[in-house]
């Protein structure tokens, strides 16, 4: 019984390794994306949203900011509407947003713009799968989102006209659409 019990673990080394497997270092936030930061082609942003990307948190975190790689060749300052759709059980976003925040193009050309989505106060769980949705709120020939080559992720989810949704480029483009996260305990 003595030699039984000086070979199994001591409370205080089991509950100071768990400690240090709890206190492995994480980035403090994290930009999420399936782009390269080279845009490959573009498309017309227009009134046939929403759109959504799809993403899986890394660990539990905090959504910080949505982060979108514009053009706007008339430099027109464009509304753009945010949302986060939760997921349909078959990697397929659901109609249903958990917020609606409004942010704006700040006119950039060529540039990536920030939308700060803090305020929504949302935590989502290691392995989440999650959509980060957007749409425009209004048309205009002269501005848009970049797409990247899909290099083994990314989605270009649509609603269009008909309200379904539909991946519009499946595995050849990515939007460029990032999203920026805490880790949070």
């Amino acid at each position: 019984l003595i030699i039984a019990l000086a070979l199994l673990p001591r409370p205080a080394a089991a509950a100071a390794a768990r400690q240090d497997l709890e206190l492995a270092p994480r980035p403090l936030t994290s930009e999420l994306a399936w782009d390269d930061g080279q845009r490959t082609n573009s498309y017309f942003g227009g009134e046939a949203g929403p759109f959504a990307t799809t993403f899986i948190a890394p660990f539990r975190c905090k959504i910080l900011t949505y982060r979108f790689y514009w053009y706007s060749y008339n430099g027109a300052d464009t509304p753009i509407h945010c949302y986060l759709f939760g997921d349909d059980g078959s990697g397929t976003p659901t109609h249903e947003s958990e917020f609606d925040i409004t942010g704006s193009s700040g006119g950039v050309d060529d540039a990536w713009f920030d939308v700060d989505i803090s305020a929504a106060g949302i935590i989502l769980e290691e392995g989440e799968l999650f959509h980060p949705g957007w749409d425009f709120g209004v048309g205009g020939p002269f501005w848009g989102l970049y797409v990247d080559d899909a290099k083994g992720g990314g989605s270009c989810w649509t609603t269009g006209f008909s309200g379904d949704w539909i991946d519009i480029w499946a595995d050849t483009y990515t939007h460029m659409m990032r999203v920026v996260v805490r880790a949070v305990p």
